[in-house]
């Protein structure tokens, strides 16, 4: 693992996005206020988390070997993508217990970013630089 000022480049074999790094390494990676985040995520934030850098890499440690329906949920059309494969993605954030969110890696090209709502994950960015835009970071 290569690191930019303290700041991994890849976590668990999957390379972070540039911005995300600059963040990270800028101190830059925070939650936004609330009326953000509801602009940004489908659900109310209760305790918004966004993962600094060790946070990341310890969290997805046991991330990547995660099979609880509870987490990984099944795909679904009408609200997608609907599951996440553990493998192919990390998390970076949380709103509050239960309320993920991560990038996921699974189609070709930068990941894109997902969160964990009832009843299973959604896409609330194309990619990283779109949902870092959105939050205003």
């Amino acid at each position: 693992m290569t690191e930019t000022d303290g700041v991994p480049l890849s976590v668990e074999g999957l390379l972070l996005p540039r911005r995300l790094v600059l963040l990270l390494s800028g101190g830059r990676w925070a939650a936004p206020d609330d009326a953000v985040l509801r602009r940004v995520f489908p659900e109310p934030a209760d305790f918004p988390s966004f993962y600094d850098a060790a946070s990341i890499v310890g969290v997805n440690r046991g991330w990547h070997s995660e099979s609880r329906p509870a987490y990984v949920c099944r795909p679904d059309p009408a609200n997608p993508p609907g599951d996440i494969d553990p493998a192919r993605s990390l998390l970076i954030g949380e709103l509050g217990p239960d309320q993920m969110f991560a990038l996921d890696y699974r189609r070709p090209g930068p990941p894109g970013v997902v969160y964990l709502a009832e009843p299973g994950w959604v896409e609330v960015a194309p990619d990283f630089d779109a949902f870092a835009d959105r939050l205003g970071l």
